[in-house]
């Protein structure tokens, strides 16, 4: 018994944290930056292959290139393609950067999925409103002012 519940929370945790990234992978932000990050890496291979290919030896062909700029924006590293100009070299400062600031985007999208999931389960999350019921909230809070400004007038007129 106390075995069966323990494979089912696993499984239902399993099912939940495939849905969070189901729903994290497939929205717009998560799209749009790793089509702008992909970009990102494509023009500085390009740009360092501009650069590069003539004076280092390293850089053969596009593909060295486009295997340094993602090296690069991932902070992997391997050295195994390394700028020789200082044009290149400050090319891989900007790329590193660049790559550190998407990967830390991507967390706070992990992490934002996480925590919206959490309060749809607890039930914290704020629901949005309808038009008719914002309008209906303001004409509520319209008539508590009025009462408050007449009972202010009303004790204004008893005092003098």
């Amino acid at each position: 018994m106390i075995r069966d519940t323990f494979f089912e929370n696993y499984f239902k945790k399993g099912i939940r944290i495939n849905r969070i990234l189901f729903f994290l992978v497939t929205s717009t932000p998560f799209i749009a930056i790793t089509i702008m990050a992909n970009g990102l890496v494509l023009f500085f291979s390009s740009t360092f292959y501009y650069i590069e290919a003539a004076t280092n030896d390293k850089v053969q062909s596009f593909l060295d290139a486009l295997w340094w700029g993602y090296a690069t924006a991932t902070t992997v590293g391997y050295g195994d393609i390394i700028p020789v100009t200082p044009t290149g070299k400050i090319l891989g400062i900007i790329l590193m950067v660049s790559g550190t600031a998407l990967f830390a985007t991507y967390t706070a999208l992990f992490a934002n999925a996480i925590l919206e999931d959490e309060m749809i389960k607890f039930n914290i999350y704020p629901k949005k409103k309808s038009t008719d019921d914002i309008l209906k909230m303001l004409d509520k809070h319209k008539r508590d002012l009025e009462e408050h400004i007449s009972d202010l007038n009303a004790q204004n007129n008893s005092d003098t």
